[in-house]
C-alpha cells in the first residue's frame, strides 16, 4: 500500500499539475475532435445545399431547353431542319437526367420533392413523343393542339416547382 507521507511535498505537487495537465489536455483532445466532426459536417451541408440551389435553377433552364426543342420541331417545315431539333432535344435530355440526379444528392433532404420533379419530367418527355412525332410530320396544327391541351400544363407545373424547389433550397440553407 501506497503511503503519502512518505512522499516529498514536491513530488506530490508535481503530480497534481500533472494530472491536472492530462485532464485538461484530455478535455482540450476531445473538444478539438467534436468541433473537427461538426465544422466537417457543417461545411457539407453549406456546399451540398448550396449547389443544389445552381442545380434546381438549372433544371428549369434544361426544361426551357427541351420545351424550345419541342417548338422546333413544330415550327420547322424542312425534314433535316426538323430532325436538327429532334437531335437537339435528343442531346439535351442526358443532361436533364445528370442535373436530377446531381440534385438528389445534393440535397437529400427534399428527395420527395425532387422526385416528384423528375416524374413531371419523365411525362413531359413521354407526353412530347408523339408532339415530335406529328411536328416531323407535318401535321403542326395537331401538334399545337397536343401542346396547349396536354405538355403545356405539365411544363409550367415542372416550371413552377422547380423555382419553388431552388427557392426552398436556398431558404433551408
Amino acid at each position: 500500500m501506497i503511503r503519502l507521507p512518505e512522499f516529498k511535498i514536491l513530488n506530490k505537487i508535481v503530480s497534481i499539475v500533472v494530472l491536472i495537465g492530462l485532464i485538461g489536455g484530455g478535455c482540450v483532445w476531445y473538444a478539438q475532435a467534436r468541433m473537427t466532426t461538426i465544422d466537417d459536417a457543417y461545411s457539407l451541408f453549406i456546399n451540398r445545399e448550396a449547389r443544389a440551389v445552381a442545380t434546381a435553377r438549372r433544371t428549369n433552364h434544361l426544361a426551357f431547353e427541351l420545351n424550345y426543342w419541342v417548338y422546333r420541331v413544330i415550327a420547322e417545315t424542312e425534314t433535316d431542319q426538323m430532325q436538327r431539333a429532334n437531335a437537339g432535344f435528343e442531346a439535351a435530355l442526358p443532361g436533364v437526367k445528370a442535373v436530377l440526379a446531381d440534385l438528389r444528392t445534393e440535397a437529400p433532404s427534399f428527395a420527395a420533392r425532387i422526385d416528384a420533379q423528375v416524374a413531371r419530367i419523365d411525362r413531359f418527355v413521354r407526353d412530347v413523343s408523339e408532339v415530335r412525332r406529328l411536328g416531323t410530320a407535318n401535321r403542326n396544327a395537331e401538334a399545337l393542339d397536343l401542346v396547349h391541351r396536354l405538355i403545356d400544363p405539365t411544363f409550367d407545373a415542372m416550371v413552377t416547382e422547380g423555382t419553388k424547389l431552388a427557392d426552398d433550397i436556398r431558404a433551408y440553407m
